[in-house]
C-alpha cells in the first residue's frame, strides 16, 4: 500500500503485475440541477462556487458559455418557491440554509 504521494507507474518499478489502484471520490455533496425537462445529477465538494455549478451544467447542456449571464440557480429545496443563488455562494454557503440530513441538493437552472 502506497501513502498519498505522487507517484508514476514508472516509479513502481518494472514488475508492476500486482498493483491494485483505489479511486476515492472527494465529493461531499451531490446536486440535481434541472433545466426543462432534464436532470443533470453531479458529485460535488463544499468549496466548489454556484457559478462552477452554472457552467458546468451548461457545457453538459451544450450550452455556449457565452450565454452564462442569461441563467440563474435556483434552489428547489420547496419546489412551490425556488430560491435563488448568488453565484458567489459556495456549495457549504448553501448548504447552511438546508436540513442537515440533505445529502442531494436539488437547483433549478433558469433562463432569465
Amino acid at each position: 500500500e502506497i501513502a498519498c504521494y505522487d507517484y508514476t507507474l514508472n516509479d513502481l518499478g518494472e514488475n508492476i503485475d500486482d498493483v491494485q489502484l483505489t479511486l476515492v471520490c472527494a465529493a461531499e455533496v451531490t446536486c440535481t440541477i434541472s433545466y426543462g425537462d432534464v436532470v443533470i445529477t453531479m458529485p460535488t465538494a463544499d468549496e466548489v462556487l454556484a457559478k462552477d455549478i452554472i457552467k458546468q451544467a451548461l457545457e453538459k447542456l451544450h450550452i455556449p458559455l457565452e450565454e452564462y449571464d442569461r441563467f440563474e440557480l435556483n434552489v428547489l429545496e420547496d419546489p412551490e418557491n425556488p430560491s435563488g443563488v448568488n453565484e458567489n455562494s459556495s456549495i457549504a454557503d448553501i448548504r447552511e440554509d438546508l436540513p442537515d440530513d440533505m445529502t442531494t441538493i436539488p437547483f433549478l437552472l433558469l433562463k432569465q
